[in-house]
């Protein structure tokens, strides 16, 4: 492996503790020690030549507040200043609902209970059986109704995992009720949406993390820390692709399929649309094609987008609800580096030799960490990396996307952000 990629990783990083101590570090210890079992030798970083570049996971804080408990050390960006931490019992665990019981509900919920900092108090959905037997399963109470939840002075914080189009109007409520609201992807499906759920959670003075978990896999993370230190020499493309074959799952009259779901670009590429912004930076012009779903031609059921970015990188993703893939290939002129989007480890490629070399980038828990941190926030203790900001921007390229696709042409994004500032 060269001396480049041997580098990027060659310094520790500080063991559990170190430089921030108090009994909540003592609480991280315990939950690493129960759940991977642990060694101090292991919160070291590993030479790259061993496949591996960490053994365990590592808890960190950065100057600028954020908390991370992870296999690497994000490039964490955070946006709103809110008033948090007030409440009595700091050190408690917050008390959570969860409103929409789907299949996804249930992997959040088991995140919170993994995280050992949120206790599911209570749950809302409209069908009491499923209400019924998601609070037997994780021993929680059932609202009666959505304003009832609203108004019980014990829940802290509210957990959206409900349709795309409800986003908004709930995230409000929320807010107004002084609830911190942590909503799944997209944040909503329209721009002007997320302007209203950013401007109500700051006027309530609370706080709105979106759940763009897939940027936490160690292998993004990785691949963030390369590109940092310009391992792969002057990067030129990239290839990014996430679909789901839903049309072989849900039947058609599923939302997903609607104007609700907002189509294959804002249900599944918006996974890698938040990947793109946060490995790259800002876009400036799109151009978008795609093929109509069989039973409404409203809606795409596959989408390819061509992507330039202000530094001249330029790309292609493929959204789609026909076939199931998931990748990101990113092309330098030294080292080109491929993830197939599933497990954890990265290929990385010598351009000049075309010697390849598999990197390992070790255990991760993204969703688990994004409510650790959403907890921590609330708590007062560092703030969100994916708050409503940074999410918005997933739906401002989300839109323009899809513009392109509608008017068969390249959108180039000064041109709509013209308009949005005329309009304001």
């Amino acid at each position: 492996m060269s001396s480049l990629l041997k580098k990027a990783f060659a310094s520790p990083l500080p063991s559990v503790g170190e430089g921030w101590g108090g009994g909540f570090n003592r609480l991280l210890a315990h939950f690493i020690r129960a759940w991977r079992g642990f060694s101090k030798r292991d919160m070291a970083i590993r030479p790259l030549g061993q496949t591996k570049f960490t053994g365990e996971f590592r808890v960190t804080r950065s100057s600028n507040g954020l908390y991370k408990i992870s296999p690497d050390k994000p490039n964490c960006r955070a946006r709103a200043k809110t008033r948090v931490g007030a409440m009595s019992h700091s050190d408690s665990q917050v008390k959570v609902a969860i409103v929409g019981l789907g299949r996804f509900a249930h992997e959040l919920a088991a995140a919170c209970q993994a995280s050992e900092r949120l206790t599911i108090a209570s749950c809302f959905t409209r069908n009491r059986e499923n209400a019924r037997a998601f609070a037997r399963k994780y021993g929680c109470a059932t609202a009666p109704s959505f304003a009832a939840l609203l108004e019980d002075p014990a829940i802290e914080a509210v957990i959206l995992v409900t349709p795309n189009d409800l986003h908004c109007e709930q995230t409000i409520a929320m807010a107004r009720a002084g609830k911190h609201v942590f909503v799944e992807k997209p944040i909503c499906n329209r721009l002007e949406e997320a302007d209203w759920m950013i401007d109500a959670c700051a006027q309530a003075g609370v706080l709105l993390a979106v759940g763009h978990q897939e940027r936490r896999h160690s292998a993004y993370r990785y691949m963030k820390k390369i590109l940092v230190d310009g391992v792969l020499g002057r990067v030129r493309a990239f290839e990014a692709n996430h679909c789901g074959n839903l049309l072989a799952v849900w039947p058609q009259d599923d939302w997903r399929f609607s104007s609700q779901g907002g189509g294959p670009i804002l249900h599944k590429g918006i996974h890698k649309i938040d990947i793109l912004n946060y490995l790259f930076g800002d876009v400036e012009a799109v151009a978008t094609l795609g093929c109509d779903l069989p039973f409404n031609p409203r809606m795409h059921a596959t989408t390819v987008s061509a992507i330039r970015y202000a530094d001249g990188i330029v790309g292609s993703l493929s959204s789609g609800f026909a076939h199931t893939n998931t990748a990101l290939n990113i092309y330098g002129d030294r080292r080109s580096m491929m993830y197939s989007g599933f497990g954890s480890c990265v290929q990385v490629k010598d351009e000049k030799t075309w010697d390849f070399e598999t990197i390992d980038c070790g255990p991760d828990r993204p969703l688990v960490e994004e409510l650790l941190e959403f907890a921590e926030a609330v708590r007062g203790r560092g703030r969100i990396e994916v708050d409503g900001q940074v999410a918005r921007k997933a739906v401002e390229l989300a839109t323009v996307l899809g513009q392109s696709a509608r008017e068969n042409r390249t959108v180039f994004l000064g041109e709509t952000r013209r308009v949005e500032s005329s309009r304001r």
